[in-house]
């Protein structure tokens, strides 16, 4: 019996059901964990690959929630523009305006005019609108500032230990 086995074994017997199934699944060499990452780098653009963890969860649905709930976010509160690159054009992220412009108003119900890229500053979008409008807007542009990465622990696979002197 590993030591995880036998871990998992004390916490089973003081109630830490979820412990002692994280510290099994250890022993089986399956440990997964899902870690939201955050694409938006230094400097106002986004990260082509990769990204920064920002959560973390043991459980994949729980951990594409919380992408969502924070995508959901980004969309509510970022100026798209600064992700548009050097000449703020949107069409670097979406459709040509004109169309934008119309879906934008559909969605909404309301007629829309994209914001001047010179002088906007703030969300693209009014304050009062839905979650499930705003689902539907994003899915206008071609960005993602949210993503779920897996992650697998493998049971001996720890770095090595440092051969710096401790003295």
């Amino acid at each position: 019996m590993s030591d995880h086995e036998r871990c998992a074994e004390v916490c089973e017997e003081y109630g830490f059901a979820r412990q002692a199934d994280v510290l099994r699944s250890v022993a089986r060499g399956g440990l997964h964990a899902f870690a939201v990452c955050a694409r938006l780098g230094d400097g106002d653009y986004l990260e082509e690959e990769g990204g920064v963890p920002v959560a973390l969860f043991l459980d994949r649905a729980a951990a594409e929630s919380e992408a969502r709930r924070r995508e959901l976010l980004a969309f509510r509160t970022l100026n798209l523009y600064e992700y548009t690159g050097i000449n703020r054009d949107i069409t670097f992220i979406s459709d040509p305006t004109e169309d934008l412009e119309q879906k934008i108003s559909e969605i909404l119900g309301t007629d829309y005019k994209l914001p001047d890229p010179d002088t906007h500053a703030g969300s693209f979008f009014p304050a009062d609108t839905t979650d499930q409008q705003m689902w539907a807007l994003s899915s206008l542009f071609d960005v993602d500032f949210f993503y779920v990465a897996e992650l697998e622990f493998v049971d001996g696979a720890n770095l090595l230990p440092s051969t710096e002197s401790s003295s």
